[in-house]
């Protein structure tokens, strides 16, 4: 049981199509907000941020981004929120997500390819 002072934080949204996907991505932010480093002088036009992983989802959230164990690719897992069919995509290749389900992917030169949750 826990004894002693707790503290904790409480965000309250109300809208009329607030997807599941959104919630999620809102308690990400909340409990895990944006990391930021200091600025470091560089040559170059492009600019100082962007999106480095293109990978797109329509009902689905990415929970895990992490190294194989292997240590040859990354493995991407994602879990659908809405009870619907979805798609995983990254570099012109795509992956069925299932209602509810979870996937794991590896991510490779040639793009994504189905893993097991032993990387496989």
């Amino acid at each position: 049981m826990d004894q002693g002072e707790q503290a904790f934080t409480l965000r309250l949204f109300g809208a009329p199509a607030l997807t599941r996907k959104q919630v999620a991505a809102a308690a990400d932010a909340l409990n895990k907000p944006v990391i930021t480093t200091p600025h470091v002088s560089r040559d170059g036009t492009a600019p100082h941020a962007g999106q480095w992983l293109d990978v797109t989802t329509d009902t689905s959230a990415i929970g895990t981004l992490k190294m194989a164990e292997d240590g040859g690719e990354a493995i991407i897992r994602a879990v659908e929120l809405d009870g619907i069919s979805d798609t995983i995509n990254h570099d012109g290749t795509s992956l069925p997500i299932p209602a509810r389900g979870i996937i794991s992917a590896r991510l490779s030169a040639k793009g994504l390819k189905l893993s097991d949750g032993l990387e496989r």
